[in-house]
């Protein structure tokens, strides 16, 4: 499972974590990764939304970023 979140005006967070961008401040991560984002984002009392997505092998192709399905 992939998490959708959307950021509001934080950035570096992503650093060092597997993402697809969608469109601005909207993002695509490892579901693994999504406590340390939230996390980072409620320290700085972010405003964001999150949903989970499930994405195909040919979603996961298309990134372009090697995501693999859990």
């Amino acid at each position: 499972m992939y998490a959708f979140i959307a950021i509001m005006g934080i950035t570096g967070v992503l650093d060092d974590i597997p993402y697809h961008k969608l469109i601005r401040r909207v993002f695509i991560i490892q579901s693994k990764d999504k406590k340390r984002i939230t996390d980072f984002l409620d320290r700085f009392s972010a405003e964001y939304h999150v949903c989970v997505v499930k994405l195909t092998e040919e979603d996961c192709e298309v990134t372009g970023m090697g995501l693999q399905i859990e």
